[in-house]
């Protein structure tokens, strides 16, 4: 603020301040204080409210140096959630150890260390006293139609998404090689892990829902063409009905209900108990504790 008492000082308002400039400012502002800036003008509330300039600007200072922002969740999701996501995961980044009986599983790792991948973030077991190996464990991102998604790698065997974490997550759903799992946060140094069992459900529903709309629009673009008179609702409306009471009556198709068992069987075999993980502060050495993490 110029002293308005020295006539040498001049001031001008932030409205007079370049654009670039002005989102470099926002930018270091966090989401709480931008909405009350937002809320002094007009004027501010589309530039606040500007999700490829503004969100885009805030994500790329804070995490564009560890990941490919545009990549996350194929580039069809908005920065202002990613932006959201990725605080919440930001704590996830360093060592973390199992909290739990000394008999461990064989699936669950003692150590883990968690890193950023160009679309996701991912959780790796940590193996080995003096030559330290890594193993994938725990996969983190976000799908294509905003779904936060993660998957428990118990063999640690799957490769690591290289055509994108989106792409991936269409060959996992496909394969079913992983364990769809639920992360809840308890504090900054404290998470579970949890499985999700109906993740498998969602996701054949929303894929099923998609190839019956797909297939009736050929219907209703095949109805147009050939001169029917019938109306859309008239055609979508009792082919809806059949597709879904074939699949959820009891005397519906009996190959759906095969292959439900066989789900609830595979889930059966996959069951992953809740477990916890407690975050370890300062265990990189130091000049004052050398012998520290050892």
């Amino acid at each position: 603020m110029a002293n308005p008492k020295d006539p040498t000082e001049s001031s001008f308002p932030f409205s007079d301040i370049p654009q670039d400039i002005q989102l470099h400012i926002l930018s270091l502002l966090s989401p709480p204080d931008i909405a009350h800036f937002a809320s002094t003008s007009k004027r501010f509330v589309s530039l606040c409210r500007n999700d490829t300039k503004l969100w885009f600007t805030m994500c790329h200072r804070r995490w564009g140096s560890m990941t490919h922002i545009s990549k996350w969740g194929g580039g069809n999701i908005t920065y202002k959630f990613l932006y959201k996501t990725l605080i919440l995961w930001e704590n996830l980044i360093g060592f973390w150890r199992h909290c739990g009986p000394a008999d461990l599983s064989a699936h669950c790792p003692q150590f883990m260390v968690f890193e950023w991948g160009p679309s996701f973030v991912s959780g790796s077991r940590v193996n080995g006293t003096y030559h330290i190996t890594k193993s994938p464990f725990l996969w983190m991102g976000i799908s294509s139609d905003g779904q936060v998604v993660n998957f428990l790698d118990l063999e640690g065997q799957t490769d690591m998404p290289t055509g994108g974490f989106d792409c991936w997550l269409d060959s996992v759903c496909s394969d079913q090689i992983l364990v769809p799992v639920t992360l809840n946060f308890m504090g900054n140094n404290h998470f579970m892990v949890e499985e999700n069992p109906n993740f498998w459900r969602c996701c054949k529903r929303n894929s099923s829902s998609k190839n019956m709309i797909e297939h009736n629009e050929e219907i209703v673009l095949v109805g147009a063409y050939s001169g029917k008179p019938r109306s859309l609702p008239d055609r979508l409306v009792p082919e809806m009905y059949a597709y879904f009471a074939n699949r959820t009556s009891p005397g519906g198709d009996k190959s759906w209900r095969r292959q439900r068992k066989k789900e609830k069987e595979r889930q059966g075999r996959r069951k992953w108990e809740s477990e916890h993980f407690l975050k370890l502060i300062d265990c990189l050495p130091t000049g004052d504790r050398p012998m520290q993490s050892l």
